[in-house]
C-alpha cells in the first residue's frame, strides 16, 4: 500500500480551511481533539483504491475493489475483515503508534493548511500595500528607494513565514514515512494483515 502517496494527496485535499469545517473531538486522547476530519467523515476519502474513513474515532481502511477492510479502533484494537485480531504486546504497540501517528499527521496537515492560507492572504495584502505606497511617491520626501526598502521589509516577514511552513511540511513528511513503516511492520508481523490482497 502506497501510504506516502496517499497521505501526500490527503494533505493537499484537507489543507484548506474551507474544506476542513468540522472538528473531531475524542474523549480517548487529547492528541486527537480538535483535528479537522470532515473529509474522512461523510463517506471517507478514496485514494489509490483505498477508502479512508473515520467513524466514532475508528480509522477504517477499505479496498474499493476487494471490499476487504482494516479497522483501527479508538481502543487500539485491530479488526481485519470483520474479525478482531489477537495481538501480542509488540504488535499492539505498533497498532497504538499507528493510530496516534495517523491523527497527528492529520492535525499537522491541517495546521499547514491554515498557515498556507494565512501566508497567501498576507501575500495578497502585500500586493495591495505596494499599490497604496505607489501613491506616496507623489510626496516630495518619499522616493522609489523608500518604497523599495519598505516593501523589502514586508517581503522578508513573508519569507520567514514561508520558511516555517516548509519546516512544518518536512515534519509531516517524516510522520508519513513513519506511518508507512508502521503499516509495513504490521504486514510483516501480523498474518491477517499480510493476507490482504492490496
Amino acid at each position: 500500500m502506497k501510504f506516502v502517496i496517499t497521505f501526500l494527496l490527503i494533505s493537499m485535499l484537507i489543507a484548506s480551511p474551507a474544506m476542513a469545517g468540522s472538528r473531531y473531538g475524542s474523549s480517548h486522547n487529547n492528541q486527537e481533539s480538535n483535528v479537522s476530519l470532515s473529509l474522512f467523515e461523510r463517506g471517507g476519502l478514496t485514494i489509490d483504491d483505498i477508502n479512508i474513513e473515520i467513524d466514532d474515532g475508528d480509522i477504517i481502511l477499505r479496498h474499493v475493489d476487494t471490499d476487504e477492510d482494516v479497522i483501527f479502533t479508538s481502543e487500539y484494537e485491530l479488526i481485519v475483515n470483520g474479525k478482531k485480531v489477537v495481538t501480542n504486546p509488540e504488535q499492539q504497540e505498533i497498532i497504538e503508534e499507528f493510530y496516534h501517528t495517523f491523527f497527528e499527521t492529520v492535525e499537522k496537515v491541517t495546521e499547514i493548511g491554515y498557515e498556507g492560507v494565512a501566508i497567501g492572504w498576507e501575500g495578497a495584502k502585500l500586493g495591495l500595500k505596494a499599490i497604496a505606497k505607489v501613491f506616496k511617491l507623489l510626496h516630495p520626501e518619499y522616493d522609489a528607494n523608500d518604497l523599495e526598502n519598505e516593501m523589502e521589509v514586508e517581503a522578508d516577514k513573508l519569507e520567514e513565514r514561508a520558511e516555517v511552513l516548509e519546516e512544518m511540511a518536512e515534519k509531516v513528511e517524516d510522520l508519513v514515512d513513519h506511518l508507512e513503516d508502521l503499516f509495513y511492520e504490521m504486514e510483516d508481523s501480523i498474518p491477517e494483515m499480510a493476507s490482504l490482497d492490496w
